[in-house]
Order: C-alpha cells, then structure tokens, then sequence
C-alpha cells in the first residue's frame, strides 16, 4: 500500500471546514508517541494518505482532515489498524483505546454509534475471511472461506436459502439499530446487499461446470440477481466490497457467454455492461492488473481508446503512473503474411501492400453485423481510401462461392479478397468472433485506433500516413 505521510502536531484549535472531519481520541498505555489516520485518496490503486497526529501530556490527539467521500478510513495505533466509516458530513470521529487491551476499543462522540455497531457488524455479522478467490481476465472475485466451502459442498436450494437467511438477519440488525446516522444506515445496507449479491455469483462461478449458458439465463430471475444492488452506484467506489460484487458480475456473464480470451473479451463484457464511471473504473483494473501481470499488449491494444473516451482524468492518470514510461519500449507485434485470392482469382498475400496503411476486416456472408458495418462506413471508407489507406475485406466463408454470391448484393468498399474458411485461418491469426478488424502500418506493425468507431479515427490514419 502506498502512503502520503503529513504530519500534524497536537492543537486544540483545528476548526473543520465544510468537509472536513475531527479526528481525536485517548490512548492508555500508549506504545507510541503519534496516532496515524489513513485516508484513501485514490480508488484505482486504493492509495492512501497519511495523517499523523502526536500525543500531549494526557495521551489525547486531535487532528482535522478533508473527507471527500464515504469510505472506510483507519487509526493506526503502532501495529494496530482500527477501520471505522466516514463521510464528508461526519462531524468528528473519537476513540478511545487501552493498548494493554487492544480489542476492548470503541467510540464515542458523535456518530459513536455508527463505528460501535460498524465494529461488530463487520466481524460477527458479515463474511471477513477473504483466503479464497476466482480470477480470470485479469479480475479477481474475493471469495469468504466460509462461503466458498458452502458453494462447493451444499446443493443449490440449501446454499441459497442459507445466504438468504443471513442477508435477512444482517438486515434486522442494521433495523434494530435506532441510535445509527442515516447515511451508515445507508451504507450498512448497501454493504449486506454486496456481499449477498457476490455470494450469489459466487455459487454459480464455483460450480460452472454444471450449468450452461441457458440455465444460466434461469437463474437470473429465479434468485432474483442484482435485486438488491446497483452495479452502475460508482458512489461507493471507495469501498472493496462494491467493486468485488461488479467483478463477480462480470466473472458471472462470462459464464452465460462464455469467451476463450482473456482480457480483451473482458474489457468488452465492462464496455457494453456497465456504465458511468463504474465502467472507467473497471476498465482501467483490467489494464493495471493486466499490464502487472505481465499482458501488456491489453493495454496496448486499449490504452489509446480509454484515453480518448474516459471521462474521469484521475484513472488515465493513475495508469500513466503505474506504466510509467515502459509503455514506450514494449515491441509491436508484426502482422503474420498470409495469403488469399482476390476477385480475379489471382492468388496474392498481405506482402503486397508493403509501404502503406492497413485496415483489414475479417467477415463472413453469414455475419450480420459485419454487413452492417461496412454499410455503416461506405462513405468514411471511400474517403480515407482517397487519402492513401488501403481496406483490405478478407472473407472466411467455408465455401469461396458464398463469397462471391454475396459481392454483388453489398457496396463493400475497398479491396475484397477470400481468405480461408473461418476455422483453417484460426492457424494464420487468431480471431475470437466476426467481424474482427486488424490495422497494419507502413512497416508491418499492428496498431491500434483510438476508437472502434471508423469515422472517429481520421486522425489516426493521417499518423499513420505520415509516419
């Protein structure tokens, strides 16, 4: 975890802003001389900032810090981290704390009852061992080790009937507190209604070997998925507990349509599934946990098109700082030759357009939305073709007689030549799904666009045209 540390001497006249939270306590047999509070200050990275606050004479420490929004913050008390709920209309946070009796901490003051109950809540009511997980398209599901050995022993009506009866009862709890602020009441619901919408995932995630895409579909209203939560509430961003239950999701859909690759088919499930900044967020996890993980050529293929469309600047921001500048130094991959037969029938290869701008389109006349697309971008095509950019349309039908069967009932501008059947070109490039598009440079290299939409990329080409 990286930290910002500050440090603040003791003062008893620290008045808060409008945002801003006191944060002040009593230590008993204190074994350090300063109390730190960690503040998250980035949701991406889950960086926080440091604030150290030192003792006086009477062991009590007061300290003003500006809260932007809800989150779990910490007091860290030499090796111990006590979390409590926070938010930017909180007016003071105090605790109190005997470090000869490290568990016997609470607090009082206003909105002492929010962290008293926070305190029990989440380590007698909800699931906190989080030693198992899922991963796969460089996201990872948090797993409880409870849970995980319900999923995988009990049958599906007694798994869910069990996490039912513990949401209900985390639910009566958080009811029964009268004494709690409105917005930890908020947030207390929200957080139950996390962890029992990842649970529910979770079963299935666990146990995909027994459920097709169509059973799948089942479920969905049948357990009621998403009922209880909103996986677009990018209020709540701050908070782990939200943005595993999103990644849950998106492990889950995965499994209703399940793709072989990794993390480009995943940054699509984020693309068309979720929205808001909530979206951003997870595309930019993926990046970082790819580009981390050693898949740099995600974020080589995606980098340029986040950029352009994120609009929230601190996520472009925080993986600028985690590529640093090795983005640069990693290698283009070089475009395999292959061959194919043009309209004439003469037999020719990608060799040929040495020296010039490559938009290549794989479709297939039973591909509707490959149609579509090259009616969509008849009139971009024919300009960009005047610029200097070749459109290469390579077509894998399994039989070159539907190939030119379909030619005539199309415009489909550019150069039209047939490849292979879709299987046989698997050996040449592998494609995923129909239409796929590929772009070479002047020099053989694959590169990427800052959109997948042809008419926003001019700028692009005229780069490319210039190199």
């Amino acid at each position: 975890m990286k930290y910002t540390l500050l440090f603040f001497f003791f003062s008893f006249s620290i008045f808060a802003n409008a945002n801003q939270v006191v944060f002040s306590g009593n230590i008993d047999h204190p074994n350090s001389e300063s109390v730190n509070i960690l503040i998250q200050i980035n949701d991406l990275t889950r960086e926080q900032i440091k604030y150290s606050a030192k003792l006086n004479e009477n062991n009590e420490f007061l300290i003003s810090v500006d809260i932007k929004n809800y989150q779990i913050a910490y007091f860290e008390v030499a090796e111990m981290l006590i979390p409590f709920f926070v938010h930017p209309l909180s007016k003071s946070v105090n605790l109190r704390l005997d470090e000869d009796q490290p568990n016997s901490y609470y607090f009082s003051g206003d909105n002492e009852a929010d962290n008293n109950f926070y305190k029990r809540f989440r380590t007698t009511d909800l699931p906190h061992h989080f030693s198992k997980s899922f991963k796969k398209g460089y996201l990872t599901t948090k797993i409880d080790s409870v849970i995980y050995y319900q999923a995988t022993g009990y049958m599906e009506q007694d798994y869910f009937q069990v996490i039912k009866e513990q949401f209900q009862y985390q639910k009566r709890s958080i009811l029964n507190q009268k004494a709690i602020s409105f917005p930890a009441r908020q947030f207390f619901n929200k957080l139950a209604s996390w962890h029992y919408e990842t649970n529910k995932f979770v079963y299935f995630i666990l146990n995909k070997d027994r459920y097709n895409g169509d059973q799948l579909r089942n479920v969905w209203l049948k357990y009621q998925l998403l009922q209880d939560s909103d996986v677009n509430d990018e209020k709540y961003l701050a908070f782990e507990e939200y943005s595993n239950m999103v990644t849950a999701f998106m492990h889950y859909l995965n499994l209703e349509t399940p793709v072989k690759g990794e993390g480009l088919d995943y940054y699509r499930f984020i693309n068309r599934n979720l929205s808001n900044k909530t979206k951003f967020y997870m595309m930019s996890l993926l990046m970082k946990n790819a580009y981390l993980n050693g898949a740099s050529e995600v974020v080589q293929k995606k980098f340029k098109e986040f950029k352009r469309f994120n609009q929230y600047p601190e996520f472009t921001t925080s993986l600028e700082s985690v590529f640093g500048g090795e983005m640069q130094f990693i290698e283009q991959k070089a475009i395999p030759n292959f061959n194919f037969v043009n309209e004439m029938g003469a037999k020719q290869n990608l060799s040929m357009f040495e020296g010039k701008p490559v938009y290549i389109s794989f479709w297939a006349s039973w591909c509707g939305p490959c149609l579509q697309n090259f009616k969509e971008t008849i009139e971009i095509r024919k300009e960009m073709e005047k610029m200097g950019v070749v459109f290469l349309n390579v077509n894998l039908d399994d039989a070159e007689s539907n190939w030119r069967e379909t030619l005539p009932k199309y415009e489909i501008v550019g150069t039209n030549v047939y490849g292979k059947g879709f299987k046989d070109f698997q050996k040449v490039i592998k494609i995923s799904a129909l239409p796929h598009h590929i772009i070479k440079d002047k020099y053989n290299r694959e590169v990427f666009l800052s959109s997948e939409k042809l008419a926003e990329c001019k700028e692009d080409f005229v780069k490319l045209l210039n190199q």
